[in-house]
């Protein structure tokens, strides 16, 4: 008699493992040995050139892995990104290849977070989610065990938006909270993940921090709860959040060409726009001046780096206008907002993801967006509103109705 082995209990394991590998070496040894930091660009390449060999192998169907639409929209996107991207540079004159870097930048996490979750049950991401925490607490104490005391705790300030333990980790830690609060229904690991989120200190995730703890508190176990997991927003709601982030970035040059900024901020805040978004005002105005250079996506990173040290200017969302004009935009925007599936609990979640964007850098952030992206797979497949789990069970009871219908046939004759 011949075994019936569970090929996707076995690739899960594999995915365990592989969860565990890459954070062991981007958290772990890439931050004792910073010269090989970059293993977090070769690692999910070659972690799912394996898992696509798995899967061939054992003859597992595609069309059954979860979030493979979301795969295949942002592999959509970057095409489209890359085509105008090429033609811009044709029109201006101007060639390079940053739209590699961007395509990378964009594709790692959503491959990774998608192989990570191909068959999931709430173990199962339970256990990648834990990962995430256990090896970014690793690194943060790597980072900060030297300077790590209460003088430099309290020191931490949200008005001034300064701590001495600021760094990108504030991307996972974030998301890690939300999932302990609002998947896992964990408070101990919530407080550990939101503590680390604060002393990580940026001011848009701190606000992001509040708003989680407090929503927890007012309507955890309530009706209004069930109905935000459960409750989608209409498709003209989901066109108006699109259209919004179209208008910003458009809107916001327009404003930088006047004073009513300055304005408004010495009348309201007493003190200048451009303090107010500590210095980003003075680095939109000379990006916006070299915009006949800049061609395709990621064409700004090298001007970036001449004039003001760092790479990114600041704002995905005004980047990403400036070098893929309104429809690069568009089409970012769109699927960026496609993704949630018009789920309330999704927007929750994803909303700082997208107000960060519209001020700060976090799309390159490899590692924040892969756990960003899994657990918001986690909300997706909570409540069992997958599309791939849909459509395989409506597809059975059809089957079973054939199959009724024949027998009933067969009985008549």
């Amino acid at each position: 008699m011949k075994l019936k082995v569970n090929k996707k209990k076995y690739l899960n394991s594999y995915l365990k493992i592989s969860c565990v590998l890459y954070l062991f070496l981007v958290m772990i040894i890439a931050q004792i040995f910073p010269a090989i930091r970059y293993v977090r660009y070769i690692m999910i390449p070659l972690l799912f050139l394996i898992y696509i060999v798995y899967l061939l192998c054992n003859d597992i169907n595609l069309s059954e892995i979860a979030f493979i639409k979301v795969l295949k929209q942002f592999v959509i996107l970057s095409c489209l990104m890359v085509i105008v991207s090429v033609a811009l540079m044709v029109v201006k004159n101007v060639f390079n290849l940053a739209f590699v870097n961007e395509c990378i930048f964009t594709l790692l996490p959503v491959f990774f977070a998608c192989m990570l979750v191909s068959f999931p049950d709430k173990n199962h991401i339970r256990f990648l989610v834990d990962c995430f925490l256990y090896f970014t607490i690793i690194n943060f104490l790597i980072r900060y065990i030297s300077i790590l005391s209460i003088s430099g705790i309290i020191s931490v300030s949200f008005k001034e938006s300064f701590s001495p333990y600021e760094s990108e980790l504030v991307n996972i830690f974030l998301p890690l909270t939300f999932f302990y609060l609002f998947v896992d229904k964990n408070l101990i690991k919530a407080l550990v993940s939101g503590i680390l989120c604060w002393l990580s200190m940026k001011r848009i995730h701190e606000l992001f921090l509040i708003i989680y703890f407090v929503v927890f508190a007012l309507i955890n176990n309530t009706k209004f709860a069930r109905q935000m997991y459960e409750k989608k927003y209409s498709k003209k709601f989901e066109f108006i959040i699109i259209v919004l982030l179209c208008l910003f970035p458009i809107v916001l040059v327009y404003a930088l060409s006047t004073p009513i900024l300055n304005e408004l901020s010495l009348k309201y805040l007493g003190i200048s726009f451009n303090a107010f978004m500590m210095g980003r005002e003075e680095m939109y105005k000379q990006i916006l001046e070299m915009r006949d250079i800049i061609a395709g996506w990621g064409g700004s990173r090298d001007i970036s780096l001449i004039l003001f040290g760092t790479n990114d200017m600041h704002s995905d969302i005004l980047r990403i206008y400036i070098e893929t004009t309104l429809i690069g935009l568009v089409a970012f925007n769109f699927i960026n907002v496609r993704i949630l599936e018009r789920r309330w609990i999704c927007l929750f979640y994803y909303g700082f993801v997208i107000v960060v964007m519209l001020v700060s850098p976090i799309v390159t952030d490899i590692v924040g967006m892969s756990c960003i992206y899994l657990i918001l797979f986690s909300l997706q497949l909570d409540k069992g509103h997958n599309d791939v789990r849909e459509r395989l069970l409506n597809k059975q009871k059809n089957n079973k109705h054939k199959r009724v219908r024949l027998l009933k046939f067969f009985q008549k004759i």
